[in-house]
């Protein structure tokens, strides 16, 4: 797999619970971060995606967050979302992280919600940065929430 300076990326496998696993689609060396497919436990199709990023650039922190997470439309509602970043914790205690970085739009309820549901912190509210990938997307605000795997 590949290495970005001073990060060994590592094969996850077993990252389930009851419900749903995550499923490795891809790393990415530059950031680096790891990217999954989330799935009902056994089924072929997945439900939606979810990200962990492992990088020291403070704006990860302010702007962008080390964790994301998308439902597909069919599939919201159910907690997917919460339970996917609760198995994400054997991937951040195996690099040694004890803190992540939850950035959400302050409308996007639902992302607020799963926030929450997993015990993250919320901490504040900044204005987007024009510069951001998310200001052209039309988000200007960044609600922020620091979670303790």
């Amino acid at each position: 797999m590949p290495r970005w300076p001073g990060f060994l990326f590592r094969e996850f496998a077993g990252l389930r619970d009851g419900v749903l696993e995550l499923r490795l689609s891809s790393v990415v060396a530059e950031w680096p971060a790891y990217l999954f497919e989330i799935h009902p436990i056994g089924a072929e199709a997945s439900v939606g995606r979810i990200s962990i990023r492992f990088d020291d650039d403070p704006s990860i922190a302010l702007y962008a967050g080390n964790i994301a997470y998308e439902i597909d439309p069919g599939h919201r509602g159910h907690g997917h979302a919460a339970r996917a970043c609760r198995l994400l914790r054997l991937v951040a205690r195996h690099h040694g992280v004890d803190e992540l970085w939850i950035v959400t739009a302050p409308e996007n309820v639902a992302s607020r919600r799963t926030a929450e549901a997993i015990g993250a912190e919320f901490i504040d509210t900044l204005a987007m940065p024009p510069d951001t990938d998310m200001y052209a997307q039309g988000v200007r605000q960044a609600r922020r929430y620091r979670w303790r795997p």
